[in-house]
């Protein structure tokens, strides 16, 4: 804001006539003005009426040089005002005035008076400036008034000391101040602010936003389970039908789009605010108060990205580009189905001035406007192209992973409800997602250079983690290495994985070997692999376990099957090895590796002396057979007596064609001759 003076020269030439000739006064020391405005906000004619009065007074005295006197008069002022002011009237001492408008390159108006008469020394005049400053919705310039808010910038006028501001609200509306004010409530008028004797009107300026809620037109809706009301400025019917059919139809669209339950379980409020457009946005959500603010502006991708903010805000994605680029794509995809916009992202400049890693986009507010623009088309693109790669279906579980903090290499197991970053956002598209130019977009766009290494050791382990999985096959893996991975300790999870193959491949060797005895491995090793929560000993140990219980009964087996003599057979008369080693094959199928072990022993012990057994089983069974021999054998004798006499008898006591062992007889037999 410029104050411009101009000043006429008067030239006294002694005892005769005035020469005037108009010359530029010097600054301001020739005049003093005093500038009171007074601010009516008309909520009725949205509209703030501006009254501005300029109390001028010539201060510049005459001069004198030998004989000369020369005195100064004014006739001509300007001014800035509000480039935005319409209906100006100017009248001076309450008579018209005449006046020029002018725009200046400082973003101003300048209102150049000339004086009905010229101002001489000592000599007052006044002039009465009015204009207004239209503030309807979706008007051209910044300021809105209506029942339900004003907000506006201030100006004043005025010498140091001789400037003061009144403003006047309507009934409701309590106004918070921005800028080198300093307005209190006035002591005798109600609704009305104001301050004095401001020492520097030329610095001076406010911004006035206030704000009466209740005055604001409410329409609530019933599209889920806790409701959503929609609050428009009074009289903006247009907004009010706007977001209401948009919302209507966008609400339900979204909630199958995404394939999520709707997450606000209070009421959100969607409100019609000018805040987020003087902060140079389109809206905002603000998670706290579950509400959503958002400019008059009607638009269905702005109204629908902002409600997609319901699911993706501050409590999901610690990186602030994630959920401004689902929060981009869901929002156009939504108003596309419903055909009420849509629309694709570009490819970014990869030169492009403001182009910035985006895991260091700062906050709302912290960035220019060409950083924010630069920061939503990326973040806008790089999402997209993960949807189009993926497909909608993978993206639903994507969100349903990272929604309710599934582990995305173990999606059994809950993660912490702390914000989730861009490694396991990353960890999700492809672990879940299925993407395959995740990597190479995150670490093209939103990830600094810095970050390579790790995402090539990341590259890495996860090759090698892959390949466990494929080979654990019905094996699941423990909870410990999946944790590791999602919290991207890759040093604390190699050593795991490489412990987990060694126990694999004592699996695999197992597996061969019960195979080959047919037998069914129990789910002994398995289940100890399946609970490890620090290290592989406990799994290691069981199949260790399970591989000497294996040769073992393989020992057993083989002894079991072998081609055995007669003697041999005849030591196991009273055995069966076929029961012998279903026993322990029932054993080692139930994991009872220890009773498995001792079947197997006794078995292989039982074959191993079945040689020896035979051969005592085979000297008893030769004495029996002698002595059932005799005990046959003396009757018939005895009655060949009777006719042959006593030497035959003698005689054939002693006939044995195939005696028995000796030691096969018992002392009783041996004395039995006698």
């Amino acid at each position: 804001m410029s104050k411009r003076l101009f000043a006429s020269l008067a030239v006294l030439i002694s005892l005769s006539f005035v020469v005037a000739v108009p010359v530029p006064a010097q600054a301001a020391d020739g005049i003093a003005v005093t500038g009171d405005v007074l601010y009516t906000a008309d909520a009725l004619h949205e509209t703030l009426h501006t009254e501005l009065t300029l109390a001028i007074r010539n201060v510049t005295p005459p001069t004198r040089s030998g004989s000369t006197t020369t005195s100064y008069f004014y006739n001509a002022y300007s001014f800035g005002v509000h480039r935005e002011a319409v209906n100006i009237q100017v009248l001076q001492d309450g008579a018209p005035a005449d006046f020029e408008v002018t725009h200046d390159n400082e973003g101003t108006s300048r209102i150049d008076l000339s004086f009905n008469s010229n101002l001489n020394y000592q000599r007052s005049t006044t002039f009465s400036v009015t204009y207004d400053l239209p503030g309807g919705p979706r008007s051209d310039n910044p300021f809105r008034v209506n029942g339900a808010l004003t907000s506006a910038f201030l100006f004043a006028w005025g010498d140091p000391g001789l400037s003061s501001v009144t403003l006047r609200l309507p009934q409701g509306q309590e106004p918070e101040f921005t800028g080198s004010q300093n307005l209190l409530p006035s002591p005798s008028e109600g609704a009305t602010w104001v301050q004095t004797e401001i020492d520097d009107s030329f610095q001076w300026f406010a911004f006035v936003d206030a704000r009466n809620d209740g005055a604001l037109t409410i329409e609530p809706l019933s599209l889920t389970n806790h409701p959503i009301v929609v609050r428009a400025w009074p009289g903006d019917t247009e907004w009010l039908s706007t977001v209401k059919d948009v919302l209507t139809d966008g609400q339900p669209m979204m909630q199958e789009v995404l394939g999520l339950e709707w997450p606000v379980d209070e009421t959100l409020t969607v409100q019609e605010s000018i805040d987020p457009t003087l902060s140079g946005y389109g809206g905002w959500f603000v998670t706290a108060d579950a509400l959503i603010e958002i400019g008059e502006h009607l638009d269905a991708d702005l109204i629908l990205h902002e409600l997609s903010h319901a699911w993706f805000n501050g409590s999901l994605f610690e990186e602030r580009w994630i959920g401004e680029g689902l929060a981009e794509y869901y929002g156009r995809k939504t108003a596309e189905l419903i055909g009420e916009g849509g629309g694709i992202a570009g490819e970014p400049l990869s030169f492009h001035p403001s182009r910035f890693d985006l895991n260091s986009w700062p906050g709302v507010g912290e960035s220019d406007q060409e950083e924010e623009i630069w920061g939503y088309e990326t973040a806008f693109y790089i999402i997209q192209t993960l949807a189009e790669e993926i497909g909608e279906e993978s993206m639903r579980e994507v969100l349903d992973t990272a929604y309710n903090h599934k582990n995305p290499y173990l999606p059994s197991l809950t993660e912490s409800t702390e914000l989730a970053g861009w490694q396991r956002f990353l960890d999700i598209l492809e672990e879940v997602g299925g993407s395959s130019k995740a990597t190479g977009l995150l670490r093209e766009w939103a990830v600094a250079e810095t970050k390579g290494p790790l995402l090539d050791h990341r590259t890495a382990i996860r090759l090698r983690f892959h390949n466990l999985v494929a080979h654990a096959d019905t094996w699941e893996l423990p909870a410990m290495i999946a944790e590791n991975l999602s919290q991207w300790e890759f040093e604390e999870a190699e050593p795991l994985i490489k412990e987990a193959e060694v126990v694999l491949d004592l699996r695999d060797s197992a597996e061969d070997q019960a195979g080959d005895l047919g037998l069914i491995r129990p789910a002994t090793a398995e289940e100890a692999f399946e609970a490890e929560s620090e290290s592989f000993k406990q799994a290691n140990a069981a199949i260790e376990s399970e591989l000497a219980s294996l040769e073992l009964y393989a020992s057993a087996s083989t002894a079991s099957s072998a081609d055995r003599s007669w003697i041999e057979e005849l030591g196991l008369i009273r055995e069966d090895p076929t029961s012998e080693l279903e026993d322990a094959k029932a054993a080692f199928e139930a994991g009872q590796f220890e009773r498995s072990d001792a079947e197997a022993q006794e078995l292989i012990d039982l074959i191993a002396g079945a040689e020896d057994t035979g051969e005592t089983t085979a000297q008893a069974l030769g004495a029996i057979a002698a002595l059932m021999f005799v005990a046959g054998a003396v009757p018939a004798l005895l009655r060949r007596r009777r006719r042959r006499g006593d030497s035959a008898i003698e005689g054939a006591l002693y006939l044995d064609p195939t005696p028995a062992p000796p030691s096969a007889i018992s002392a009783d037999q041996a004395e039995a001759p006698e």
